[in-house]
Order: C-alpha cells, then structure tokens, then sequence
C-alpha cells in the first residue's frame, strides 16, 4: 500500500471529513501574455481536494496576491470575490460540494499587474539623464553623473529581469523584487531634481543681480553723458549759464 493509500485508509477510519485547498501556479504559461505585455493575463491554477472516503460540502476560501484588485479578477472560475476586513486582501469563495476523494482545479484568470511597462522604464532614463545633462557644468556635475548611472543601472536590470522567469509564481517574486530597485530609482531622480532646483534658485539670484547692475550701469551712463553735454555747453559760451526756475 503506497504512501497516499494509508494517509486515506488513516483518515476512513477516523471518519473526520478533511478538506484541502492547495494552490499552485501553472509553470508554462504564455510569456508573451504574462511576462510582456501589461494589458496580458495569468491563470492561477488552485487544487481543492477532498481527502476523506465520504461526500462532503464545504466551503473553499483562497487569499489571491496582495497586488491584485477587484478590477484585475478576469475570471474567478466560479468562485465568489470577497475582500478581508482586517488586511484588505481579496480573496475567492464557495461553498462546494464534493465527492469522496474529488478533486477540482479552478483556473483564476487575472490581468498581469506584475509586468511594469517598458515605457515607463525608459521614462526614468530619460529623465535622469535630462537632469545629469543641466547639472553636468554646476558644482552638482559628478554627482548627477553617479546618480545618473544608478539609474540606468537599476532600470535596465528591471527590464532584463522581468523576461526571465519560468513561472507565475517567479514572475510575483520578480516583481517585488523590482519595486525595491524601482524606489532605488525614484530616490535618485529626486535628489537630481533637488539639485536641479537648487541650481535654478541661484540662477535666479544671479540674473536678478545682474539686471539690478545692469539698470545701475545705464542710470550712472545717463548722468554722465547728461553732465558732459551741460558742461559743453557752458563751454561754448563762458556768457550763458543754466538757468533754474524757481
């Protein structure tokens, strides 16, 4: 009698009714629907047996993955949307009923939440590397060159990694895996815009200096010019002076 037997033969006999969900993730997926494009889908395939010798109706309750919400569920197979009161988690239920050692596989299909737009990526990119080129001859230069790279570095390997699991289940883990070197990113373009904000503070300084110096060197020009042009006058005739109205 094999392993599985006995546990059935153990169970029979002690004529307790034993349901188990057990969840699993399909290993070869579509990756061009999974791994690539934002608007693909997943299917989650969850195993429900029953593992006693009797007929039974029990109710099967699955906690679905933390990113996804009610609009992501495409197909619940069956199985009634609800959402945790304490965590907010959504979750799958029913009540079901099955046959003595039944088991049932429900394929959830749910839209990829977990592949971040190629798009978006190169959207930070290109950001840093605007900000690293209006830093690069600012006291900031070799700073935002550093930060610049950090941020190619990290979006590259996202977008490398995101192709490269085998699984569902891999392709969740990637993805939060991701999200940490994404904040890397985001946290670098902040400080270069901080930076690029301090440089555009002091250019405003600077040019507001330079006008005020600017309409100084024009008024003292104006009075200069004005003083020449009396005293050539008074020149030209020792006779005539200015005259004031009083």
């Amino acid at each position: 009698m094999n392993l599985k037997a006995c546990n059935r033969f153990w169970i029979a006999c002690m004529a307790v009714p034993v349901l188990t969900v057990v969840p699993f993730f399909i290993e070869n997926i579509d990756a061009s629907q999974a791994k690539d494009s934002s608007a693909g889908e997943i299917t989650i395939a969850v195993e429900v047996e029953n593992a006693t010798p009797v007929k039974a109706v029990k109710k099967v309750k699955y906690y679905l993955p933390a990113e996804i919400m009610p609009g992501h569920v495409v197909n619940s197979a069956g199985l009634k949307i609800a959402k945790d009161s304490l965590d907010g988690r959504l979750y799958l239920e029913n009540d079901l009923e099955f046959e003595a050692y039944e088991i049932k596989i429900f394929q959830i299909k749910v839209k990829d939440v977990w592949t971040m737009p190629l798009d978006r990526i190169d959207s930070y990119i290109n950001e840093a590397q605007r900000l690293r080129d209006v830093l690069r001859d600012t006291p900031y230069g070799e700073i935002s060159d550093l930060l610049c790279e950090e941020v190619v570095k990290r979006a590259e390997e996202i977008k490398v990694s995101q192709g490269k699991a085998s699984s569902v289940r891999g392709h969740v883990a990637v993805f939060r895996k991701n999200e940490e070197k994404l904040s890397e990113v985001w946290q670098a373009i902040d400080r270069l815009r901080e930076m690029n904000s301090a440089v555009e503070k002091q250019s405003a300084k600077g040019l507001a200096k330079e006008r005020i110096e600017t309409i100084l060197l024009i008024v003292t020009t104006f009075l200069i010019i004005l003083t020449a042009v009396v005293f050539m006058i008074c020149a030209a005739d020792p006779g005539r002076r200015p005259v004031f109205k009083k």
